[in-house]
């Protein structure tokens, strides 16, 4: 399936960047902010719940625009999809809390059809398309909920961190929707774009390793501000 879905995306790339030989292409970065949230029922696993994690973004857009209105973008992009997990236990005499920080990075090849409105400098974009992902690394940052804690509270807050090392329960693969909507303002052969981009995972987190286990998807708002520079093509 893994295969499959790669073959279709790159086919449909090529395929798109070879409709139109009078084109304009464009090439450039942007960066901004990330906020990930974890898609996920909580199924039997009673006081546990995820907090949406902060992180950011860094992408090197690369477009090929057909005409006025229409264009297609792919090119490469770092982000962030950080969350905290959490699990609170309860007794009659305390209440503890495990929790769990993940910053995790993924490194995503997006490919989207772009519709723009323009009055020739300043134009409104928006864009639907796909991307596939890699999960590159993810730090992690524990408190563990059984840490001893003497008698003045020491080892209270006491923490394990780390660099994850991937096992086969991990699913490294990422495939999923991507939109986007912003402004862009071209001046000379720059242009500069202010965006708003949200994509959702449709593949899961963890692999089909075990029975009955919890599925859980990233969704990822991100704030970007970047410029192209015209490469070649119509003008």
């Amino acid at each position: 399936m893994k295969k499959l879905i790669t073959l279709l995306f790159l086919l449909t790339l090529m395929f798109t960047l070879w409709a139109s030989p009078d084109g304009t292409w464009s090439i450039g970065f942007s960066s901004g902010y990330s906020n990930n949230a974890v898609l996920s029922q909580k199924g039997y696993r009673i006081d546990t719940g995820y907090e949406n994690g902060h992180g950011f973004s860094v992408s090197i857009p690369v477009n090929y625009k057909v005409n006025d209105s229409f264009s297609v973008e792919s090119g490469v992009t770092y982000v962030q999809k950080n969350f905290t997990w959490s699990k609170t236990y309860r007794s009659d005499s305390e209440t503890m809390t495990f929790s769990q920080t993940q910053t995790n990075g993924f490194v995503e090849f997006p490919l989207s059809l772009c519709f723009s409105i323009t009055n020739g400098t300043a134009s409104a974009v928006a864009s639907a398309g796909s991307y596939i992902g890699v999960w590159a690394h993810s730090y992690r940052t524990d408190r563990p909920y059984n840490s001893s804690v003497g008698l003045k509270e020491e080892g209270k807050d006491d923490t394990v961190s780390g660099y994850h090392d991937f096992t086969k329960a991990d699913n490294r693969f990422e495939f999923g929707f991507i939109f986007t909507a912003g402004v862009e303002v071209e001046i000379s052969k720059t242009v500069m774009f202010l965006r708003g981009v949200y994509d959702i995972a449709l593949t899961d987190l963890s692999s089909d390793y075990q029975i009955d286990r919890v599925v859980r998807h990233d969704s990822t708002f991100r704030a970007e501000a970047g410029m192209r520079f015209l490469i070649g093509g119509a003008v």
